[in-house]
């Protein structure tokens, strides 16, 4: 008996030992280093499979090493009876809760680049972002040609959510960094420079201007559109890997988004976000910005890639250029490039509220949609917006959604019947 009791105390220092270092190895080397880690200690004491993510998760919240990887989505408020003032509201972070740009990332595990081999990229079309401070990790790249005011000028677009987006976000990039571009063959370190963003919660792509004795090296892809049940194809790099991956077929062609299936496990992803989505012409018809990683529901999405357009356009504009921003189907507000939803707001025909959403992580044109079918009385939209703006420093893209932090915003009044805006509020 004491042999027993004493080998339950010995596991039990074991398990509780391992959990620290698991989250560290999780969030260093990905899932596989962490499900090692703990079962090396305890190999009964976690269930295996798609149950190993929450237990995991029940045991090192108590560390503190595992941060929460779901941002919190607003929800639609009840009717407001008897309002007769529309008011902005926002909601506060509290201390050390993950970004929006955190909490994408933190879904991707991370990956040690010296202990992976190096495949090389067939091509010049695509380079690997490299995080400040950490050239392991590695995010993907897309160059591109636009025609602007009869001149073809080259680019670069990355997902915005790779860029931090708090001072002491550290993991990602800033407005300066490496993009490392495989010419025949051989890596070539290019320094790579963020002049136009649209926010996570948005479009979440941004633009990349390089050198110009450097564009040579590049070989720059032309735009394209897609088509419904397209098949497409992406390459890419994932876990710091070239990756080729074909049969992306189309399931939904969406105003922000292209939803397409993902014949690549989730938990190979990682890194895979700023890569071409390409057609059977080889055109860039999108930028790939993430994945749904519900099991039921597994697809990806990505950003059309006529909005990067847009971005030339605020490049060349000190950074002022019009996005038609789609509410519904018959619904656009056109929307400054770096501007970002906060919150949106249905009024009656004497401005009182009526219902109102506010966006805390990413704007979902089918919510609104379904509140204006829950209101058809509804007379007007108020949709008000805040501008994602640099540190003094560049390196991070700073992001906040609380009214009470005295950050410009802009407010937009939509007459839903007669099809039209009617006034613009600034701060």
């Amino acid at each position: 008996m004491y042999m027993k009791k004493l080998f339950a105390l010995f596991f039990c220092f074991n398990l509780i030992s391992a959990a620290p270092l698991a989250a560290q190895n999780y969030l260093k080397s990905g899932r596989p280093a962490a499900e090692a880690a703990l079962s090396k200690s305890a190999p009964k004491a976690l269930p295996r499979g798609g149950n190993f993510t929450q237990a995991f998760r029940n045991i090192t919240a108590k560390t503190g090493q595992l941060l929460d990887r779901t941002a919190r989505i607003g929800r639609p408020n009840n009717v407001l009876k008897n309002s007769a003032k529309a008011s902005v509201s926002g909601q506060k972070s509290s201390s050390g809760k993950k970004t929006l740009a955190q909490a994408i990332r933190a879904q991707l595990p991370q990956h040690n680049h010296a202990q992976m081999p190096s495949r090389i990229a067939p091509d010049e079309h695509i380079f690997q972002a490299i995080a400040e401070g950490d050239a392991s990790v590695r995010f993907s790249g897309t160059v591109f040609a636009v025609e602007y005011n009869g001149k073809k000028e080259i680019y670069g677009a990355i997902a915005t959510h790779i860029v931090p987006s708090e001072a002491d976000d550290y993991l990602g990039v800033s407005r300066h960094f490496t993009a490392v571009v495989y010419h025949k063959g051989k890596p070539v370190s290019i320094p790579a420079q963020i002049v136009a963003s649209s926010p996570v919660s948005m479009l979440d792509i941004s633009l990349v201007k390089f050198p110009d004795d450097k564009e040579a090296l590049l070989k720059p892809l032309s735009l394209g559109t897609v088509q419904d049940g397209e098949v497409l194809y992406t390459i890419g790099f994932a876990q710091s890997r070239f990756r080729y991956i074909p049969n992306r077929k189309v399931i939904a062609n969406l105003p922000f988004s292209i939803r397409t299936t993902m014949p690549l496990p989730s938990n190979q992803r990682s890194g895979l976000c700023g890569s071409p989505l390409l057609n059977e012409k080889n055109e860039l018809v999108g930028i790939h910005t993430g994945s749904s990683f519900n099991p039921n529901r597994d697809y990806s999405f990505a950003t059309p890639s006529h909005y990067l357009r847009d971005l030339v356009a605020a490049y060349h504009n000190k950074g002022i250029s019009k996005i038609a921003f789609y509410v519904d189907e018959n619904i656009a507000i056109r929307l400054n490039s770096d501007e970002y939803v906060t919150s949106i707001m249905l009024l009656d025909e004497f401005g009182h509220a009526l219902a109102e959403e506010n966006i805390s992580f990413r704007f979902s044109r089918s919510k609104v949609s379904t509140m204006l079918k829950e209101y058809p009385q509804a007379e007007f939209l108020k949709l008000t917006t805040k501008t994602v703006h640099w540190t003094p420093d560049g390196n991070a893209l700073l992001v906040t959604r609380d009214w009470l932090e005295k950050t410009p915003s802009k407010t937009y009044f939509y007459d839903l019947k007669d099809d039209k805006l009617i006034h613009v509020e600034e701060e």
